[in-house]
C-alpha cells in the first residue's frame, strides 16, 4: 500500500510568528500534483473581529487565491487564543501541479499584529 496517494491526507505547518507588518513569505512546494483540503490559521492571542483593525491572510499559487481568511466581523470572525479557525478555501482553485509553489500573503489594518501565529494546511497528493 503506498502512503503517498489519493486516499492519504498529509499536513504541513507554516510558522508565522509574531507580525506586525504586511508580508509575503513561502508556504510550500508542490513537489507532486495535489489538492488543497483545508487551511486553518492559529494565533496566540484574541483578535476581535473589528472592521478598523483586522488580519487577513491568503494562500496563493501564483496569482490564484487558493484559502482566504479576514477577521473583519462582516467576514471569518475574530481569532481566539489558541484556537484554529478554518479558512475559506476556493474549490475551483484548490488543485497545485508539480513544481508551484505556494505563497502565504499576510495584510494587517489598524492597530492590530500577530502573537505567535501558524497556518495548518492539509492536502492530498495526486
Amino acid at each position: 500500500m503506498a502512503l503517498n496517494n489519493a486516499n492519504n491526507t498529509h499536513c504541513i505547518v507554516v510558522n508565522v510568528s509574531s507580525l506586525t507588518a504586511d508580508l509575503e513569505m513561502p508556504a510550500m512546494y508542490c513537489y507532486k500534483d495535489l489538492t488543497v483540503e483545508g487551511v486553518a490559521v492559529q494565533n496566540g492571542a484574541n483578535i476581535p473581529a473589528d472592521n478598523a483593525n483586522y488580519v487577513k491572510f491568503h494562500l496563493k499559487n501564483g496569482s490564484d487565491i487558493i484559502a482566504s481568511f479576514d477577521s473583519r466581523a462582516s467576514a471569518n470572525g475574530a481569532l481566539v487564543n489558541q484556537e484554529g479557525k478554518l479558512m475559506t478555501v476556493d474549490a475551483e482553485k484548490s488543485t497545485a501541479f508539480k513544481g508551484s509553489s505556494l505563497v502565504l500573503v499576510y495584510d494587517e489594518e489598524g492597530s492590530i499584529g500577530l502573537t505567535n501565529a501558524s497556518i495548518t494546511i492539509w492536502y492530498k497528493t495526486k
